[in-house]
């Protein structure tokens, strides 16, 4: 995302994905946290891949940049 000018979005979804992973780090046991670990990666790979597109036509086609990843998105 950082590469085709979406560098700011990249850093918003890294510090989610790593809140995240530090809170089910903390709460949930090692166990249990290797599994959860994985879906959460899967998880988040699958959002960046969610977002990247439409993020990307809004600032080459629209001309908007910024902090927020996830404005226009309809779910």
């Amino acid at each position: 995302m950082a590469i085709i000018g979406l560098w700011k979005h990249a850093l918003v979804l890294l510090g989610i994905c790593i809140a995240v992973s530090v809170v089910a780090g903390i709460v949930l046991p090692d166990q249990i946290f290797a599994a959860v670990s994985r879906g959460i990666d899967f998880g988040f790979a699958f959002l960046y891949a969610l977002i990247t597109n439409y993020n990307y036509y809004r600032l080459k086609v629209k001309s908007q940049s910024d902090w927020n990843p996830f404005q226009g998105m309809r779910w």
